[in-house]
């Protein structure tokens, strides 16, 4: 049998007491798109990956950001 996985949610939580994020991550260039980060090991649905932690702001308000000074940069979350 495999090893038992652990939650994610308990997973995220060990990373953000550390203020770190975890290993096998890499900061890539992606042809057409910018900067982007790639995982270097597999990974399953449910895995929790990096923690965020900027700003969680609305469309309409990132709307009124950009028309307002543009920086180039906006990132999208579901």
């Amino acid at each position: 049998m495999g090893r038992e996985r652990k939650s994610p949610l308990e997973v995220s939580k060990h990373w953000m007491q550390l203020q770190k994020d975890p290993p096998g991550f890499t900061v890539d260039s992606i042809k057409d798109k910018g900067r982007g980060i790639r995982t270097l090991q597999k990974r399953v649905k449910g895995d929790f990956l990096l923690h965020y932690a900027g700003e969680l702001i609305s469309e309409e308000e990132g709307e009124q950001r950009e028309n307002d000074d543009s920086s180039g940069f906006r990132y999208f979350f579901r």
